[in-house]
């Protein structure tokens, strides 16, 4: 069984595909989400972390490929960028149909949890929303930049959501007016405080 990771808190950016898988590029559908930790520090060291696991993962696939092979390798694969603020980007990824080994085909759907780590189900999650994720690390060969050409390192499959934050609306909204207010969402990995300081996780 793949080893498991806790993320950081943070915030999930862009558009979160985690409620629905997106089809627009994998025709099964793939879940996927941008994340961006709120304390640089620990967004340090799961960049360091999977920094490390990237070169296991190309040293070890490239010492038993031929010379034609690694003639098609062009570089390392990073399931994350850094942005322009500084921000470290994380891009978690897990495909709606898992082909097994024994030729069946598997459905998976991602659980979500609230911060008391009861399970529920969100209509949507929307950019700005805020948690944590579950989630292993996969050794994969990825195309390059040109035909014929790949790129070796780690995807970060995700499984699990906990959500600390719930948006559902588009990013903005409409401001503060009188009228109508809903109620408090009664329905979150263990019991988390979303108050909590991240260095405690």
């Amino acid at each position: 069984m793949a080893e498991m990771f806790l993320s950081p808190f943070g915030k999930f950016t862009g558009f979160p595909w985690l409620v629905e898988a997106d089809v627009k590029y994998v025709s099964d559908g793939l879940f996927h989400t941008p994340f961006v930790p709120h304390n640089p520090k620990h967004a340090k060291e799961l960049k360091d972390k999977i920094d490390a696991a990237v070169e296991r993962v190309y040293a070890e696939r490239t010492a038993t490929m031929n010379k034609k092979e690694l003639s098609t390798i062009k570089g390392k694969y990073y399931p994350y960028r850094e942005n322009d603020d500084g921000e470290i980007e994380f891009n978690f990824k897990q495909n709606k149909i898992i082909k097994l080994r024994d030729g069946s085909e598997k459905e998976v759907s991602i659980e979500f949890r609230d911060a008391k780590d009861n399970v529920f189900e969100p209509d949507s999650v929307f950019g700005g929303s805020e948690g944590r994720v579950l989630f292993s690390m996969r050794g994969v060969k990825v195309p390059g930049e040109r035909r014929g050409e790949f790129e070796i390192g780690i995807r970060l499959d995700f499984y699990k959501v906990q959500i600390t934050k719930l948006k559902k609306g588009a990013a903005g909204g409409f401001g503060v007016t009188d009228g109508y207010v809903a109620g408090a969402e009664d329905q979150g990995f263990g019991e988390a405080d979303e108050n909590a300081d991240p260095e405690d996780y």
